[in-house]
């Protein structure tokens, strides 16, 4: 790759993005200046070494069959139809970049050009895009979507947790005395509760109205579920100063364990659900999946 004419360096110079030159089996033979700019490695700390290392280990499965891809094809493209890939950069930190692969035959051997972009705004932007459509806008809670999609994942990797179903009592109460925009204050300062109550890795969403979910990950005891259940309702209903408001709402809450109770994410959801109603109709505050209700207080202070 020595003898190659200067014009194609110059050609790679010239670029506006980090251009990296691939041979066939793989190694790097050539790096632009732009790659020093965007990733720190120098041409010394990478040049003769294999394209992995400018791969992230977590990607190199799926890198692998990308390029046997286009060693298939040999036409100009981009490495993948996702907007946002990642780079290595030095010291291990990952840099969002777009890869568009092309063809090139130089002193008759087959190489490939990858020309990396920077597309750190772009994966910010992705990132906020993201994190909207998995937000309530009025808690700031997860919404219902983001919720299925966190319990799914769950499930696939067969993690063992706990669904709590949350329905606040009287709550209809305080946007019929005192307005819908005194009972979206409610909503938040009680969103704020249930958000404070839980612990890393544990999620909270609002699944609608005034119910919301928490998911307690590794929960498997029933007893403790009951325990940091009661603290939670406790936290939930004390006094509030919301407006005219001084007390807090009452709560119901269900329960259900995974996988003991139900298989599925749907299953688990009507399992905690119908827990939460036989607690509502027995009066009681709590219900685990199977059993009895449990008395603690479901009206505010």
């Amino acid at each position: 790759m020595h003898n190659v004419t200067l014009p194609f360096f110059e050609f790679l110079e010239a670029l506006p993005d980090a251009a990296v030159l691939v041979d066939a089996k793989g190694r790097i033979a050539h790096v632009n200046g732009k790659v020093t700019a965007l990733l720190g490695h120098t041409r010394e700390g990478l040049e003769g070494h294999h394209l992995e290392a400018l791969i992230p280990p977590r990607f190199r499965g799926e890198h692998a069959a990308r390029v046997r891809g286009f060693q298939l094809d040999g036409k100009a493209q981009p490495m993948t139809e996702r907007p946002v890939l990642f780079a290595l950069a030095k010291g291990g930190r990952e840099v969002p970049v777009s890869i568009s692969l092309s063809p090139v035959v130089l002193e008759g051997e087959r190489c490939a050009l990858a020309v990396l972009r920077d597309e750190s705004r772009l994966h910010r932007r992705l990132g906020e895009a993201v994190a909207r459509s998995e937000t309530d806008p009025l808690t700031g809670l997860w919404n219902r979507r983001a919720a299925i999609t966190h319990l799914e994942e769950l499930v696939h990797r067969q993690e063992p947790f706990a669904l709590l179903f949350l329905d606040l009592v009287g709550f209809k109460g305080f946007n019929d005395r005192h307005g819908h925009h005194v009972g979206d204050e409610v909503l938040n300062a009680v969103a704020a509760r249930i958000r404070s109550s839980v612990r890393s890795p544990d999620a909270a969403a609002r699944f609608g109205g005034d119910e919301f979910l928490v998911v307690m990950v590794g929960m498997k005891d029933p007893e403790l579920l009951r325990a940091r259940a009661a603290s939670m309702a406790e936290h939930i209903t004390q006094p509030m100063h919301v407006r005219t408001v001084t007390r807090g709402p009452g709560v119901t809450i269900g329960a259900a364990l995974f996988p003991q109770h139900a298989a599925t994410v749907e299953l688990m959801l009507q399992s905690a659900d119908q827990a939460m109603y036989l607690a509502k109709r027995a009066g009681f505050g709590f219900c685990l999946h199977g059993d009895v209700p449990l008395r603690f207080p479901v009206s505010g202070s």
